[in-house]
């Protein structure tokens, strides 16, 4: 269970630690969520197993981001439309109903115009990180982690000297988000020495860590006594190896997946050419499910009308 925890903290935490630096507004906040559907899928892209909704999602927020990119937002119409709309007579009933759909329409008007234009806001936010590495700063920071990566899994911090340098020669951008990814690159760069270290304490034969072992130990048996003691010795020692490791390759694991987000973005066509087909298929399994409910309601219905007709011929009998 600890180790079940940390990765799934550990995967949280890398998600949501760039943004704290902002000042988060609710539309800042479906942006961000936005962003995080559409690294979700392009992780995921080689997955067979992955989850339809998240798919779904995160194709609809790369469409809705182009859409609306690089529109203009429009004038939301003053409040006072809904003023003037309920100056409307309303003696009669068709006044009244005349009254009704017109302050109805003037907050429609409304409420229109500022989700086209928070639209367009988030647009401009889920853009900014599909392209992120078509700036300078994304370029450098490609170039930074593909030196770690290049070195592999067991000897990514023998250049680290070069690195630590790499990452601090990115540019200081205005980007609140670059900005962020700055320090993140350079308190990585700063880890390699670290990492080298206990290479040399704990892996000085090459890397042997199996990532399966902690599941391996959390499905053993446990009925008996004996049991239940060797499976908690297991899931200790696994739990031991999984921190070992994530302190050493923590640097590795970062810049691999930043690759992995480079290698997604640069195909997105092809990402969500499966919207489609996924949608409607999903579209008619659940409207076949609806029309099962639908049906065991119906014969639900039809024997609680045949039980209470046989209990009231009884009553006449």
């Amino acid at each position: 269970m600890d180790t079940l925890l940390k990765i799934s903290i550990f995967g949280a935490a890398v998600d949501v630690l760039p943004w704290f630096a902002y000042d988060i507004s609710e539309t800042g906040q479906k942006s961000m969520i936005r962003v995080i559907r559409i690294r979700t899928i392009v992780e995921d892209r080689n997955n067979p197993d992955r989850d339809e909704a998240s798919y779904i999602e995160g194709c609809e927020a790369i469409i809705k981001a182009r859409k609306y990119y690089g529109l203009e937002k429009m004038q939301v119409p003053h409040h006072s439309i809904i003023t003037k709309a309920r100056e409307l007579p309303s003696g009669t009933p068709e006044e009244k109903a005349a009254r009704f759909e017109a302050i109805k329409e003037a907050r429609q008007k409304i409420e229109d115009a500022k989700a086209y234009n928070e639209e367009i806001e988030i647009a401009d936010f889920v853009m900014r990180e599909l392209n992120r590495f078509d700036t300078d700063f994304g370029k450098k920071q490609y170039e930074l982690c593909k030196m770690i990566v290049d070195g592999g899994e067991e000897h990514f911090f023998e250049k680290h000297k070069e690195i630590n340098d790499l990452a601090r020669a990115l540019p200081e951008s205005d980007v609140k988000e670059e900005r962020t990814w700055r320090k993140q690159e350079i308190k990585n760069a700063k880890q390699l020495e670290r990492s080298e270290k206990l290479a040399r304490e704990y892996y000085p034969r090459g890397v042997d860590y199996d990532p399966d072992k902690a599941q391996r130990a959390f499905d053993m048996p446990d009925s008996t006594r004996e049991e239940a003691k060797i499976r908690r010795r297991a899931m200790k020692q696994a739990n031991t190896e999984q921190n070992m490791y994530t302190a050493y390759a923590s640097p590795y694991l970062a810049a691999v997946r930043t690759l992995d987000l480079y290698e997604g973005y640069k195909d997105l066509d092809s990402l969500i050419s499966g919207y489609d087909s996924t949608v409607t298929q999903r579209k008619a399994r659940l409207d076949a499910e609806r029309a099962e409910q639908e049906r065991l309601a119906a014969e639900r219905k039809l024997e609680k009308e045949r039980y209470e007709a046989e209990k009231k011929l009884k009553k006449k009998r």
